[in-house]
This record gives C-alpha cells, sequence and structure tokens, in this order.
C-alpha cells in the first residue's frame, strides 16, 4: 500500500485538531488510531478524495483537541496490524468500564 496519501491524511488532521497516533490496513481500508483511543475507519475508495476535505469530514466525527505543534513526519506514525488494533480497542473498552487490571 503507498502511504503518501495517507501521511498527507495524517498531517491534515493533525491540523486540524485531531491527532493520529497510529493506523493499520483492513480489508475495507484503513483504521486511524486517533489520541484518547477513538478509531474511524476510511474506506479505501475515499482514500484517493482530495485530502482536505476528507479530513474535514473525519475531523467532523472526532473529538479535537488543541495543539501546539504537528509531528515533523506522518510518516512516522505507528502502522499496526488488524491484531494490534484489534487488542487496542479492547484495552479501551475495558478503561471505559473502568477495569483497570488486565
Amino acid at each position: 500500500m503507498r502511504t503518501t496519501g495517507l501521511s498527507e491524511l495524517i498531517a491534515v488532521l493533525w491540523r486540524c485538531g485531531v491527532p493520529v497516533v497510529g493506523w493499520a490496513e483492513v480489508r475495507d481500508g484503513v483504521v486511524l488510531l486517533t489520541e484518547g483511543g477513538q478509531t474511524v475507519l476510511v474506506p479505501r475508495l475515499r482514500l484517493g478524495e482530495r485530502t482536505d476535505a476528507l479530513a474535514w469530514i473525519l475531523a467532523a466525527q472526532l473529538p479535537q483537541r488543541r495543539l501546539l505543534e504537528t509531528p515533523l513526519d506522518p510518516e512516522h506514525v505507528p502502522r499496526f496490524s488488524e491484531r494490534e488494533l484489534a487488542w487496542l480497542r479492547f484495552i479501551r473498552w475495558l478503561r471505559e468500564r473502568g477495569q483497570t487490571a488486565l
């Protein structure tokens, strides 16, 4: 998978106040993991759209933060496997239910 468009999308999302801290390629597209544990699926077909327009649509769905700086190189945002993504979602689910011990 080419990641140039994805890196641009991550950079624009950071500028919109949505810090993307990881991503995973899944069958239907790409899942972006944001600071705070939110995830959003970007369908593969949408990855070819205008980056700024897509970023604003996604930013409207996600919690935004006030950021002082953006990453120097969005290509350094970690890539997760589907299994790792499932684990991160499970950890978030536990945290939301107030269970801290695994």
